[in-house]
């Protein structure tokens, strides 16, 4: 028996010697932009006290944007989702809005510091290891999330199952197994209810890691889970049984994939419209669809601005005028067909449209100060509230030095909307 023991002990240190180190870092660009197609699909069934099974689907596109990479190696990015259609019990789900998310991260993926947006991730894409592998290794992760005040206890154990030379380079196969778990009590949706959580699941999957190119390249995750939860209200209990799977994917995807995916009625398109209305209706046609707008006081503009209950303001040469000269948009919901739109940096800006733009400030009482970069030939144009303390309560509250509305515009028409200087 011992001599078996030492032979086997000889060979797999023999087959790791043979076997070559790999490294897992992130190597993102200033300037790149990463467009991951994702599809998830989930089952939920719900059982005791109340009864149901909802399914649901998600796809689209999340779209990585190399804002900045520091002296310091710490990558700047900004990540969001474009596209995204969802679905529940086969039906369209209500739209939502996806604000970008900017911040930095080390060549580990480790993040180390959210800039803005609504995204706290830990690490990005994933938990990376801090040494080089061989075959057959693994690592492991542990966190801890919350879901109001309730721990989610997360555990993953990660493996470099294989390195395969393609075309493109290396290629690391890397599964993972994981398992999560929550327990505890926390306030319901209506005063004096509370709601007690245990549940737990588990979930394996495999990604792909491009080992020259230090990316993504495409993952599978299927997990599974059972949670227990009973509601306390007034004397009474409900008690529910829920059990979910879940499968999913994301995958590399070329930047071109993106155009027209992004749902038609949130679309900012340069030189044509804003989602629905164009720049070729009447003022009378959107009055028909919108009610009756009201007439802006003078801001700055060279144009007239008339401003309809939904919030869409059409700029026009003179207030009697029938025809539009540009569409404005303030709405968190819309974005360029390149994933530009509000909260965008202008870094991203510039990236995205073009690096040299022409450029104006406008300062009113009513849009406080706002400096503009003006894309004449591509017929957009986009404003970035400079004043710390402005807000226009009737539009949302964007950060300071972000996109806080678009114009679009016929292109070559810039000068009769904006003052030059």
């Amino acid at each position: 028996m011992t001599v078996s023991v030492l032979l086997a002990t000889v060979m797999a240190l023999a087959a790791r010697a043979q076997s070559p180190m790999v490294e897992l870092r992130l190597q993102l660009k200033p300037g790149e932009m990463l467009a991951y197609e994702f599809a998830f699909s989930s089952r939920e069934t719900v059982k005791g006290d109340v009864q149901d099974t909802i399914d649901s689907k998600s796809q689209g596109y999340e779209v990585v944007r190399v804002l900045d990479v520091g002296p310091d190696g710490l990558m700047l990015i900004e990540v969001t989702l474009e596209g995204v259609k969802d679905t529940i019990r086969d039906r369209p789900a209500a739209g939502s809005s996806f604000r970008p998310t900017v911040f930095r991260v080390r060549n580990d993926g480790r993040v180390m510091e959210i800039v803005r947006g609504p995204w706290s991730p830990e690490e990005y894409p994933m938990a990376l290891p801090d040494r080089p592998l061989t075959v057959g290794e693994l690592w492991t992760r542990e966190e801890i999330l919350h879901i109001g005040p309730v721990p989610l206890h997360i555990k993953g154990a990660f493996t470099l199952a294989g390195v395969e030379q393609t075309s493109g380079g290396q290629v690391a196969r890397i599964t993972v197994q994981s398992e999560s778990s929550i327990e505890g009590k926390t306030p319901g949706l209506f005063p004096g209810t509370v709601v007690n959580l245990r549940g737990t699941s588990y979930g394996d999957g495999e990604f792909q890691w491009l080992v020259d190119q230090g990316r993504l390249l495409r993952l599978h995750l299927d997990s599974a889970g059972e949670a227990h939860a009973e509601l306390s209200m007034e004397g009474r209990t409900i008690r529910a049984v829920s059990t979910i799977k879940v499968v999913g994917r994301i995958e590399l995807a070329a930047p071109e994939s993106l155009k027209g995916d992004i749902a038609q009625d949130v679309t900012i398109r340069p030189g044509v419209g804003v989602g629905p209305f164009r720049l070729e209706d009447t003022v009378a046609d959107l009055t028909a669809r919108l009610g009756k707008p009201v007439v802006e006081p003078d801001v700055g503009f060279q144009s007239q601005r008339l401003r309809w209950p939904n919030g869409l303001v059409g700029h026009t040469e003179t207030p009697d005028s029938v025809k539009l000269i540009g569409l404005e948009v303030a709405d968190l919901r819309y974005q360029t067909g390149r994933g530009i739109g509000l909260e965008s940096s202008e870094k991203t800006v510039l990236l995205t449209h073009g690096s040299s733009p022409s450029r104006t400030e406008i300062i009113s009482i009513r849009l406080g100060t706002n400096q503009f970069l003006i894309y004449d030939d591509q017929g957009i144009a986009f404003a970035f509230r400079t004043d710390p303390w402005y807000n226009d309560f009737s539009r949302p509250s964007t950060p300071q030095g972000t996109v806080s509305f678009v114009v679009v515009f016929p292109p070559g028409t810039a000068t009769r909307i904006f003052p030059t200087q």
